[in-house]
């Protein structure tokens, strides 16, 4: 990561250098560089968008109108998402060619120094810098976030939702920021003063720590706040489920039915829990949609990612990723020329160090997101084929269309898009594996 952007230890004069720019001109350099491309795979998918017939060797799984539809609703999706990548590139560089984190950290700390919390002032300050952003970007994205949800999926017949749900959703994600963040930042600020040469270390260990307390009570203690989870009413799907997981001799402890369609009629189903607890939940859309054969096959698949450990694979790739890129924090959280670059000339904040640290990689974070992306994309055809050994080709293909064409995505997709963008292969090459691994296992 160091020799990406040829970080020094110090920080040249005038804000520092980056193969002949200053800090900040590398990082607009870079967000622009990444709309350019964006938007280049984002004409390539428009063009795919509207054709006017599916690929051949899906067209026999769609009606006309079934396309038609499908094809409306992505053009919608695509004109107004690139119109939100657009804006959110322009107020991210203006944001900070404008000097944006040096202005708003100065009035976090003329709002902070007018409270009484008893904390130092740099921490104080850092809170207040964070949950003032946080806010900020929240009221920004709000006009996008209602359009979306009340014009395009609400017109696609997906938005369920009441403006009071939407509402109260948005408060109690506030509230719950409110509550989670002032520790974490606390904690943060903490552990890079007083950790020294193992600053990185400690750091990765409190990230790690934190993601397995957020996997255990989210769950059990924030998903319900926002979704009903019942169990599944007794019956033959309850029954073949459990059969299925005993098979398997996976732990399965509960089976949950989410209330999904009180705010969208898309469908999905998903599993959690530790070693020996875990759970499945259905989203209540899904049942209404698939056949029972179409339902246990599907959760073959997702349990043939558990079977072949492809969470633990990659939390734990992540983690690894993580701590070699917080490792290459050390050589620059004392470049001086970082800090002037973007405005801060006077003051060296630790949660700022932290900000521009993740401006200086988001190259390699690129780069990770992509490799990441394949490495789902293989785990995805892996648990494709587990479901298949099951015996479940029939019931697994004939699931995976009807969601595709109930969730109305979209059936031409160009393969770079596809390839950058996306963490599971499109429908066609899924069900081109899943025939190919039917015939040789016949």
């Amino acid at each position: 990561h160091t020799a990406t952007l040829a970080i020094p230890m110090e920080g040249p004069r005038q804000g520092g250098d980056v193969l002949g720019m200053t800090y900040l001109q590398a990082v607009l350099g870079f967000v622009t560089l990444m709309w350019l491309f964006q938007s280049w795979l984002e004409t390539r998918q428009l063009k795919e968008l509207k054709k006017t017939k599916p690929p051949k060797e899906l067209a026999k799984h769609v009606s006309a109108k079934e396309f038609k539809a499908t094809r409306a609703y992505g053009l919608d999706k695509w004109y107004f998402g690139f119109l939100h990548l657009a804006v959110d590139t322009a107020e991210s560089v203006a944001f900070l060619a404008l000097g944006g984190l040096s202005i708003l950290w100065n009035y976090s700390s003329e709002l902070s120094s007018k409270l009484e919390i008893g904390l130092d002032s740099e921490i104080q300050t850092s809170i207040v810098f964070t949950l003032v952003y946080v806010m900020t970007t929240t009221v920004l994205d709000q006009p996008f976030s209602l359009y979306k949800t009340f014009v395009i999926e609400q017109k696609h017949g997906f938005n369920k939702q009441t403006i009071g749900i939407y509402i109260a959703d948005l408060l109690k994600q506030s509230l719950l920021l409110a509550l989670l963040l002032p520790p974490i930042i606390f904690a943060i600020i903490k552990i890079l003063r007083r950790s020294g040469p193992f600053v990185a270390l400690h750091l990765w260990a409190f990230i790690l720590l934190f993601n397995l307390f957020l996997m255990f009570i989210y769950p059990t203690v924030i998903a319900p706040l926002f979704n009903k989870y019942s169990p599944l009413p007794e019956g033959s799907l309850k029954r073949k489920i459990e059969e299925l997981a005993q098979s398997l001799s996976f732990p399965l402890k509960k089976l949950f039915v989410m209330d999904a369609s009180k705010r969208s009629a898309h469908s999905n189903a998903f599993m959690y829990g530790f070693h020996k607890n875990k759970r499945i939940v259905l989203f209540d859309t899904l049942i209404d949609q698939c056949t029972e054969g179409e339902i246990v096959s599907i959760l073959g698949h997702e349990l043939g990612h558990w079977k072949l450990k492809h969470t633990p694979i990659l939390f734990v790739s992540q983690m690894i990723i993580l701590l070699v890129q917080l490792s290459t924090y050390t050589f620059i959280r004392n470049s001086k020329g970082l800090y002037e670059s973007f405005g801060f000339r006077d003051s060296t904040p630790e949660l700022i160090g932290l900000i521009l640290f993740q401006f200086i990689i988001s190259p390699v974070d690129v780069v990770i997101t992509f490799l990441s992306n394949l490495l789902s994309r293989l785990f995805e055809y892996q648990a494709d084929r587990f479901a298949v050994g099951l015996g479940y080709a029939t019931d697994l293909k004939s699931g995976l269309i009807k969601l595709h064409k109930e969730n109305k995505s979209a059936f031409n997709i160009d393969r770079f898009y596809s390839t950058y963008h996306f963490s599971h292969p499109g429908l066609g090459e899924r069900l081109k594996a899943i025939d190919a691994q039917s015939k040789k296992a016949s």
